[in-house]
């Protein structure tokens, strides 16, 4: 059995954070979260994962941006409830939807950060530059990323070029 107290701290990869949210999105999706439900602290998680308080922030800030949690400073990071009316609507009941979702995603970030990539003028490169660090300095200070996440991925779909990038 995984030992959290024992945990070495693993070092910080883009991974890190994407399992973390891969796991907790499960958690949520099927229930085993509940909507108004706290999730376990940043330490909790820091502990049980191994790795530090970035990879974590960096976590929670990717959940905020999908809708699936809020942070109420000072109080902890809650569940919040999903509007099946909303997005994509994912079944609880099984762990394949999670990971269908998690997949289409991969494959949908993956094709249009490698077309923003070949395509993005040097505007909207600042400008995604200008969002990656408002990200940061919003971790950093314990602030709510949602904003520049979000932004951030908008400014990567819109410099694909392609609108169904953007209205995705």
């Amino acid at each position: 059995m995984h030992d959290p107290q024992n945990a070495p701290l693993r070092k910080r990869s883009p991974g890190l954070a994407h399992d973390i949210v891969a796991e907790l999105t499960q958690r949520i999706l099927l229930g085993q979260l509940a909507p108004g439900e706290k999730l376990p602290s940043e330490s909790a998680i820091v502990r049980e994962h191994g790795v530090s308080r970035t990879v974590v922030r960096e976590a929670i800030s990717k959940l905020q941006a999908s809708g699936l949690v809020e942070t109420r400073h000072g109080i902890g990071t809650f569940v919040l409830e999903r509007d099946p009316r909303q997005g994509i609507h994912l079944s609880r009941d099984t762990a394949a939807s999670v990971r269908g979702i998690v997949e289409l995603r991969l494959g949908l970030e993956t094709q249009a950060a490698a077309l923003a990539a070949r395509r993005r003028t040097e505007e909207q490169l600042l400008q995604m530059r200008q969002a990656l660090d408002d990200h940061q300095r919003s971790l950093a200070n314990n602030d709510s990323s949602v904003e520049p996440d979000l932004r951030f991925h908008q400014l990567i779909a819109q410099a694909t070029g392609n609108a169904y990038f953007t209205d995705i």
